[in-house]
């Protein structure tokens, strides 16, 4: 697996305004996946393209046999409850906000 990721801009999705501000992610990889600790608060790609806050609701799982499966528990809102998966090095929904070389966020 490279360095390099890539990058995609996506709106916050509580922003309701005509022109939401814009902000530069990259998918979330399998080791930073099994690193998330309980109570963290992690953006996520939603349906409407859209950059939303989910809560990680537990230890993500791993294996000995399969180091590349992983499963998190989430919590998004009060009522949904949900196990993300994550196979190939990524874990396909959860976001990482991308930092600029001055250390500022985009």
């Amino acid at each position: 697996m490279s360095d390099t990721h890539e990058t995609f801009e996506l709106a916050a999705g509580n922003d309701r305004s005509k022109h939401p501000q814009r902000a530069k992610y990259r998918r979330m990889t399998l080791d930073e996946a099994k690193r998330l600790r309980p109570g963290a608060r992690v953006p996520f790609h939603a349906n409407d393209d859209t950059a939303r806050v989910l809560t990680i609701n537990g230890q993500p799982k791993t294996w000995k046999r399969d180091p590349g499966h992983v499963e998190v528990p989430i919590k998004y809102g009060m009522y949904v409850y949900a196990t993300l998966t994550g196979h190939g090095g990524y874990i396909e929904w959860l976001l990482v906000k991308v930092v600029d070389v001055d250390g500022v966020k985009s």
